[in-house]
């Protein structure tokens, strides 16, 4: 979501900034053209972003996993949790994959490299990230 989310804002930023580049009225100020221009590669940053808060999330979970006392009981609950998890992830990237083969939004994909990445292959970074937050959770040894 926040990856589409990431996309959308980076589309309508490029869009509303070449407008406003091409109007007469703003771009004889030097400082309004600056200002638009970095903002214009301050939006190509936005992958950055989205690879931190993904990686982020994952750290999370697998320290979370960690440091909690867990019982054996909520094994089952945390597998159907986990293939729930994988069946949404599946569909999140259907979107994306939609969303890349919408010609507008194809050329804007391509600032995206390391998300279209991720988010095309959300599922299996979902499964792994879960199958190593399962182990550590519930393999951990008992220190009395």
């Amino acid at each position: 979501m926040i990856g589409i989310g990431f996309l959308l804002l980076h589309y309508i930023t490029g869009q509303v900034t070449t407008t406003m580049l091409y109007d007469s009225q703003i771009n004889q100020s030097a400082g309004a053209v600056e200002v638009l221009n970095s903002g214009v590669a301050l939006s190509n940053k936005i992958d950055y972003l989205s690879i931190i808060i993904f990686l982020g999330f994952t750290t999370a979970l697998i320290v979370t996993g960690y440091l909690i006392e867990v019982p054996s009981v909520f094994f089952i609950l945390y597998i159907i949790s986990l293939v729930v998890l994988v069946i949404v992830s599946a569909i999140l990237s259907y979107i994306w994959e939609y969303f890349a083969s919408v010609p507008n939004f194809a050329i804007t994909i391509l600032s995206f490299p390391m998300t279209n990445f991720i988010l095309s292959n959300l599922p299996i970074f979902i499964t792994i990230a879960g199958g190593i937050s399962l182990v550590i959770t519930y393999a951990k040894t008992k220190i009395e």
